[in-house]
């Protein structure tokens, strides 16, 4: 998303587990996760491919270049691409 400077819409509220914590949701380092991004003309060949391992859709990429994180109707995080585009770049660079 902030690569390829996209927009995002993701719902927290389904992330399996037993946290209720929103922090423990965005953060924690229990179990390890990797987030995929896939096409909706490779959807469902996609599902055929990881129908054995637990999965959660969490949202869809938009076009609007904002991320906005929700759990429920609660709006965790709403903020630019470009704002985090330019903060990621800033960060890195001065620990490089």
């Amino acid at each position: 998303v902030v690569g390829g400077m996209l927009g995002c819409k993701i719902s927290i509220k389904n992330i399996p587990g037993s946290t209720t914590s929103v922090d423990a949701k965005l953060f924690s380092e229990s179990q390890g996760r990797i987030l995929v991004s896939v096409s909706t003309k490779n959807i469902k060949e996609f599902e055929k491919i990881i129908k054995n391992i637990p999965n959660t859709k969490l949202g869809k990429t938009t076009k609007d270049g904002k991320m906005i994180i929700t759990e429920g109707v609660q709006k965790i995080i709403e903020t630019s691409v470009k704002k985090l585009h330019t903060i990621y770049h800033k960060f890195s660079e001065s620990n490089g």
